[in-house]
């Protein structure tokens, strides 16, 4: 099946060959590029697709017009130094194309790497794996069981495992499928069309463009992650305690389930034999500047360091839902159902009775059930409960994302950031409370699409990629997002950057850039509208002095959360103290929609210990 017209290829090509210039090592572009674009946009969302085609024809459109190689040159400046929407329209062409011309081998042969990850070539066959059912092995219309749990995140599979093992049936419903090692071949392209939802470039609309990557698969954004692990900080404990009427999440509250599940996951500090070249580029800038810095915690007890976390783990090591909880809860008495979409919960006389899923093919299948968990995540949870008839409105509202960025530096020797764990390094700065540093790392092709630049700048920049180190920052967030609606599974975000969060993000990326320089960086990349490239110190004051818009910025954002907050009233909350909507009885929430507020902190383990002790309460409740 082809998506692009004869024209549409035209444009992408030449767009491609201006963009992506032979200038050095890397070899030119290759005409199978396009055919990797159209591959990637056989997997994405109609909307995405339409959308990438509508700017793909209109950037096509004025460059027909241009006969000499000066004036393209000039056309396509334009639309890259032009507004915030002509500039994203290209970016999201870009993006993608630039991801496809650098995800085969001549690339990584020309820079002396690696390409992909050998994996097992079988696995050894489980029991429980019968327990797994995909949408033609059901020949039924109606399922029975004690609780239905929707989504196999940190949330679903949590409460899953929790629930099974305290004696009632379980049935998981999950959208995305079961994927293990023997499918972790490494390639974040290939990786980003099997486990990510849309290709990961799910956008907040608003004041900026926050690209939003998820997690479409068994164990949810938990198999795409870097696998860090942080407790609930106490001051947000103490905050939802004192403001929201929280008792039994206030200080110590969690404590009991957070050893609980750091112990199950296998959580320790990232071994320092792993951490790779840009542990060490940061180390050195951070101790010379006198911050702290030093491993993260993670949930990868025998990682062996092949840099591949946001891909799925290909040696097994990090301790992801698909690798614990969900296998846990399969042993015992869950089943699970992968390939199902939950359209509705089914709710009757005021109580959550079951869920009504479909499968790829529109077959609708009921679940049946004494309760309901909803734990689809926080963009598509208050999506199923809106659809299913509830009213709160707390509910899609309260979104806090964490808007998160990298900047790049380009070191005079080897780094070979890309080996080692991708997130083992932190920075703190107690200037900074509202910013956590911490370590990134980005294969070849995914630099290039992240990176903002073009033509000889471009190639020259990824020339030496060998010797470039990449960090990260996020943002503790006080900005609110709603989430609109969802469509083709897409979900309608909105969310506006304010001017606290606006000077955090802008103070972390100068504090970072001060960092590279003071390693030693010849220049480092900003992920910023008009200050690109700088060379030293005097550049980064000429950036903090600058009159900075939302607009300017590239951001993404990791962790959605908020949008069922949980509350002492319906008043200023979509779910109560047990995890229970306000207004039907039996159906939960246990994913990141039900923390209150932005944490600050990467949140998968509140997550989970959030999950385990509502699940404790709801088998209280059902187990006679």
């Amino acid at each position: 099946m082809t998506l692009l017209t004869n024209r549409e290829r035209t444009i992408l090509m030449d767009l491609a060959r201006q963009v992506m210039p032979r200038t050095g090592k890397l070899p030119a572009v290759d005409a199978g590029c396009t055919e990797r674009f159209e591959e990637m946009l056989k997997q994405a969302p109609m909307g995405l697709r339409m959308g990438l085609r509508v700017s793909l024809n209109a950037f096509g459109a004025g460059s027909i017009l241009c006969a000499t190689k000066k004036s393209k040159e000039r056309y396509l400046q334009s639309w890259l130094q032009g507004g915030m929407l002509r500039r994203n329209l290209l970016r999201a062409v870009l993006i993608p194309l630039k991801i496809s011309s650098f995800s085969h081998p001549l690339p990584y042969r020309a820079l002396g790497c690696s390409y992909g990850f050998d994996v097992p070539k079988s696995e050894t066959r489980r029991r429980w794996r019968d327990k797994v059912i995909t949408p033609g092995q059901i020949d039924t219309k109606e399922i029975e069981a004690d609780v239905v749990v929707v989504g196999t995140g940190a949330g679903g599979a949590v409460a899953a495992k929790e629930l099974a093992e305290a004696g009632l049936a379980v049935a998981m419903v999950e959208e995305g499928d079961y994927f293990t090692r023997k499918d972790f071949d490494g390639r974040p392209a290939r990786m980003q069309r099997k486990l990510y939802r849309g290709l990961g470039m799910t956008v907040t609309a608003g004041n900026a463009i926050v690209y939003l990557p998820m997690g479409k698969t068994v164990g949810g954004s938990t198999t795409v992650n870097s696998g860090t692990c942080m407790r609930t900080p106490r001051k947000k404990q103490e905050e939802w305690k004192r403001d929201l009427g929280l008792e039994d999440l206030g200080p110590g509250m969690l404590d009991d389930y957070l050893e609980q599940v750091e112990s199950f996951i296998g959580v320790a500090p990232a071994s320092r034999d792993l951490l790779g070249g840009n542990a060490r580029v940061i180390a050195r800038g951070a101790g010379i500047l006198g911050l702290q810095h030093g491993p993260l915690r993670r949930n990868a007890p025998e990682c062996e360091g092949a840099g591949l976390c946001p891909f799925g783990c290909p040696t097994g090591a990090k301790q992801s839902m698909d690798i614990t909880y969900v296998p846990a809860a399969l042993r015992s008495n869950a089943f699970l159902y992968t390939g199902l979409k939950a359209q509705r919960i089914i709710i009757e006389g005021g109580r959550a009775t079951g869920v009504v899923a479909t499968t790829p093919g529109k077959k609708k299948i009921k679940f049946f059930a004494k309760a309901v968990v909803a734990a689809a995540g926080s963009l598509f949870t208050p999506v199923l409960l809106k659809r299913s008839g509830l009213k709160n409105r707390w509910i899609a509202r309260n979104l806090s994302i964490h808007p998160s960025g990298q900047v790049t530096a380009l070191m005079p020797g080897r780094v070979d950031g890309f080996a080692g764990i991708p997130q083992g390094y932190q920075v703190t700065d107690p200037a900074l409370d509202s910013v956590r540093f911490e370590g990134v790392s980005t294969p070849l092709e995914l630099l290039a699409g992240m990176l903002d630049l073009d033509g000889r700048n471009l190639m020259r920049f990824l020339d030496g990629y060998r010797n470039i180190s990449t960090f990260g920052f996020m943002i503790d967030d006080t900005a609110r997002g709603i989430v609109l609606t969802e469509a083709d599974g897409w979900p309608f975000i909105f969310y506006n950057l304010n001017r606290r969060d606006l000077l955090n993000v802008k103070s972390a990326i100068a504090r970072l850039a001060r960092i590279y320089l003071a390693a030693g960086a010849g220049e480092v990349y900003l992920p910023v509208r008009g200050h690109r490239l700088i060379r030293n110190q005097s550049q980064v004051k000429e950036f903090e002095s600058c009159n900075l818009k939302p607009g300017d910025l590239e951001l993404g954002a990791f962790h959605p959360l908020g949008t069922c907050r949980a509350g002492g009233s319906p008043r200023i909350s979509a779910i109560n103290p047990e995890m229970e909507t306000w207004e039907v009885a039996n159906l939960y929430v246990t994913d990141g929609s039900a923390v209150p507020t932005s944490l600050g902190a990467n949140p998968q383990v509140t997550i989970m210990a959030m999950a385990a002790k509502a699940a404790k309460r709801i088998a209280a409740r059902l187990v006679h």
